[in-house]
């Protein structure tokens, strides 16, 4: 019989488990990065591990130096074995196993799961075709300690997932708790209006996924603004983004929450990682 390929890895043992008493299971209490691997090949790795090192940070989790180089390994370990072109690799970072409430106890060592997984069939067609957005009708909470960060508390965009079901598009767009465009249930966003380009500023909620940090690295023009949906809906071009998809022309946003339709006949292409917006 043949062996099937390791697509697990917790703390590196392809055999590992998670104790009940651990906190990721717990409380939520970590935070994770999810990673397109492209010809077999780790995609932006130097700004997913910026984001865990910088997330534990402020969560106050130690991330032991050493696990840069581990972390890496674990992945291209997981991809050669199941020899995959494409595919995604996602890294959950937990604070560590023990006590009931939440108290953070001394001693607890963080735990670092590390997964394989399919690309989603989808997102080549959305890619070539581009996508319908609809407005959500859940807002997200306002947190600055936590806004931009992906941590494990995501029970948000599973009610938004639920909302989506029911609706005729393909993904929707969030506002937070003031009614500012945030981003999309899984996608940071992008628009242009009369020549210049803007992006949500996510100090108060969302995630700062490592793609926009790419493109506003490459765009030092793009405007970070609190913008709502009458001033986003003026856009004469929009894009969505993340680790998975690289980026997206939304070609229309379906009437809804008292909001007219609107189309897109200018969609950006190409549109590639580097892109420098015009």
């Amino acid at each position: 019989m043949t062996q099937q390929p390791h697509t697990v890895l917790i703390n590196g043992k392809a055999n590992g488990c998670i104790a009940a008493t651990d906190r990721a299971f717990q409380f939520g209490d970590g935070c994770f990065t999810t990673i397109a691997v492209v010809k077999g090949q780790l995609q932006l790795w130097p700004l997913h591990w910026q984001r865990l090192r910088e997330t534990c940070k402020r969560l106050a989790i130690v991330l032991p130096n050493e696990w840069q180089a581990l972390l890496q390994q674990e992945a291209e370990y997981l991809v050669r074995e199941a020899r995959a072109d494409a595919a995604v690799i996602k890294i959950i970072i937990s604070r560590g196993s023990g006590g009931r409430g939440y108290a953070v106890g001394n001693g607890l060592s963080a735990i670092r799961v590390v997964t394989l997984s399919e690309v989603p069939a989808h997102y080549q067609q959305w890619r070539d075709d581009g996508i319908e957005l609809a407005w959500a009708n859940l807002a997200l909470a306002q947190q600055p300690a936590l806004a931009g960060l992906k941590t494990l508390n995501r029970l948000e965009q599973v009610l938004l997932k639920q909302e989506l079901l029911q609706r005729d598009a393909d993904d929707l767009l969030v506002c937070d708790s003031r009614g500012l465009v945030c981003e999309t249930i899984i996608a940071n966003i992008f628009w242009r209006r009369a020549g210049e380009w803007f992006t949500p500023q996510l100090s108060h909620a969302g995630i700062a996924g490592v793609v926009r940090q790419q493109i506003l690295q490459h765009n030092e023009h793009v405007h970070i603004v609190d913008a709502t949906p009458q001033q986003f809906l003026k856009a004469e071009q929009v894009f969505v983004c993340n680790a998975l998809l690289g980026l997206v022309p939304v070609r229309k946003i379906a009437a809804s929450n008292g909001f007219q339709e609107r189309e897109f006949k200018e969609t950006p292409y190409p549109l590639q990682l580097n892109t420098t917006l015009e």
